[in-house]
């Protein structure tokens, strides 16, 4: 039987193979690293195969539970007398690959994985067996915890795969057309976020409390710098310059697709130097528990909803990752700096390229006190000390 220790040490070969558990449970082993839980039954001395799950989202313990279930409960029993064939899985990566991934940044090739992983429920399903209950089913249970947007964005891609399936005749129609009728109907609305001072002082004590080093490291830089969550995730050491204080973001990690220049306060520098010293100043900066893997932005926003249980005199309001932008917008308004220095500082840059580089260069010896200011302001409020005195510029 497997143990999470032997499935970590699973080697990576030229060409996919499984490993057993037991009771016709198997661990699929693809050459990318990525790794599938697997049931195979024989019926009428046919083989038959179904899978249920990526590890590590889908843990040891669970895969043999939902073995198990599938093994005695006559529920399942449609599902895995269906031959075996191409899955909605793997013809959805297979599109990807080829169409899809060449053309995306690094951002939004996170964003796509994270976004099948939200299909998980049809991943196993035969291509030419999904229905279109099934597919709404699967994006109303997404509706439960995830905006209306996510939903909708998440739909066009089930959308996208299954026309591409029929374009290529590998269905015989689309059961996902006009999907968007039957969706949850997006309404905008405000990001949850900090942005009165005793809420920020409750807040960046809060996430003095995060276990993880590098998740807590993530999250306190990003309340300091108020960049990105995917501009964070995606960060490298090549990026930073630790003895000048900035951090050069490449246009292809921004959401403008521009270059921004991110001035570092002490704060910041210090937590990058902890990062360095503990994992070296080589690669990315977030790396993940899964070797080989970055922290993604849907990681640091389950450590924000886990704050939430802490006890009610250390619990912050709600706040999600990006709120941190707007409590940045709202504070350094609020202390009457120059708004188009707090914009600039926000990455809402001129399209204009000669006026953007004007900008920038005019900027930068303004943002470079405003970002220590703006450091120091957090800190006072989490240490319940007076505010910083206003930089005389």
């Amino acid at each position: 039987m497997l143990t999470d220790t032997a499935i970590r040490r699973l080697k990576l070969r030229e060409s996919r193979y499984l490993t057993l558990d037991g009771n016709g449970l198997y661990l699929l082993v693809c050459p990318n690293g990525r790794k599938i839980w697997t049931v195979r039954y024989w019926i009428d001395k046919k083989l038959h195969q179904l899978r249920i799950g990526d590890y590590p989202m889908m843990g040891l313990a669970e895969a043999r539970a939902e073995r198990d279930e599938i093994k005695n409960d006559a529920r399942y029993e449609k599902k895995v007398a269906a031959p075996m064939g191409l899955t909605f899985g793997e013809f959805a990566r297979e599109w990807y690959e080829k169409r899809k991934r060449p053309k995306l940044s690094k951002s939004a090739q996170a964003l796509y994985d994270l976004r099948f992983r939200y299909l998980d429920p049809l991943m196993a399903r035969p291509l030419t067996g999904i229905t279109r209950e099934e597919i709404v089913d699967t994006l109303h249970k997404l509706s439960e915890q995830h905006p209306a947007e996510t939903v909708r964005r998440t739909g066009g891609i089930v959308s996208m795969v299954m026309g591409y399936a029929l374009a290529t005749k590998k269905i015989p129609y689309d059961p996902s057309s006009q999907l968007g009728l039957e969706l949850p109907i997006h309404v905008s609305k405000p990001m949850p976020a900090a942005t009165h001072a005793p809420e920020i002082g409750v807040l960046m004590c809060a996430l003095e409390s995060i276990d993880s080093l590098v998740l807590r490291s993530a999250i306190q830089l990003i309340a300091y710098t108020f960049v990105r969550s995917g501009e964070a995730c995606l960060a490298r050491w090549d990026e930073i310059d630790l003895k000048e204080g900035l951090w050069s973001v490449p246009a292809e990690h921004t959401k403008t697709k521009l270059d921004h220049l991110v001035p570092l306060s002490r704060q910041a520098v210090a937590i990058l130097d902890t990062l360095r010293r503990r994992f070296g100043g080589k690669g990315h900066i977030f790396p993940s528990r899964n070797r080989g893997k970055l922290v993604i932005p849907s990681t640091l926003s389950r450590e924000m909803v886990k704050l939430q249980s802490l006890p009610r005199e250390a619990r912050p309001v709600p706040t999600v990752v990006h709120g941190f932008r707007a409590t940045a917008s709202t504070v350094l308004n609020e202390h009457q700096w120059n708004r188009d220095v707090i914009e600039a500082q926000l990455g809402h840059f001129e399209r204009n390229k000669s006026r953007r580089a004007y900008n920038r260069a005019e900027y930068l010896p303004v943002r470079i006190p405003m970002m220590q200011w703006y450091a120091d302001y957090l800190d006072s409020l989490r240490d319940g000390r007076s505010e910083p005195e206003m930089p005389d510029l």
